[in-house]
């Protein structure tokens, strides 16, 4: 129609229809305002996961290692803690010492035979509950190699040359021990889904 303009072509149909930020700002006002500055740019879940403690590794299988390694350790603690409480006099007749360590001996090994219990049950805990496993599977592990490399300067060496089948193969067996303590604790995120038992 001559003197009519299409809306469409002139742009005010657009204009109409979609208005401008400063106009929308105006017409909102304070409330806006008031939601931008209340609302959390975090929530309560995603501030957990931000400080919370890291996600362990993701399992790749499950070690079926752990409950042969388990049986076999806790087989030697008992074995020595009987040792250490009960036949202390059998572990240090080998010794080369005074009579005065001699007789310190037996209560030092039974001190050492309750702190051997303790240690195992915290591990044992640990391992059934999954508490903290992989931490506390890597500290027993240092405590095991640092008691072996205290006993071999402050106890092994005075022992009489040669020096015993029995006392040899028991310090073969406690490096036994350590190497299970450390495969368990490297495969820590690869053990059996818990609460479990020792022997799962």
């Amino acid at each position: 129609m001559p003197g009519h303009t299409d809306p469409l072509k002139s742009g005010s149909f657009v204009s109409m229809s979609k208005p401008s930020a400063g106009l929308c700002l105006r017409a909102i006002g304070k409330p806006m305002n008031y939601l931008v500055e209340k609302m959390p740019l975090l929530s309560q879940a995603e501030l957990a996961q931000l400080f919370g403690p890291a996600p362990k590794a993701p399992a790749t299988g499950v070690d079926a290692g752990f409950r042969y390694r388990n049986a076999f350790m806790l087989l030697v603690v008992m074995v020595h803690v009987v040792r250490l409480l009960f036949f202390p006099d059998q572990i240090y007749t080998p010794f080369d010492l005074s009579a005065a360590a001699m007789d310190q001996l037996p209560q030092y090994f039974q001190y050492r035979g309750l702190y051997v219990l303790l240690v195992a049950a915290v591990y044992c805990y640990s391992y059934t509950k999954d508490w903290y496993f992989d931490r506390v599977a890597l500290v027993v592990f240092a405590m095991a190699s640092s008691s072996l490399t205290a006993d071999f300067f402050n106890i092994y060496a005075f022992i009489h040359s040669p020096i015993p089948a029995a006392t040899l193969f028991f310090i073969l067996v406690r490096v036994a021990v350590i190497a299970c303590l450390l495969v368990n604790a490297i495969r820590a995120n690869r053990a059996p889904a818990r609460p479990c038992s020792v022997f799962s």
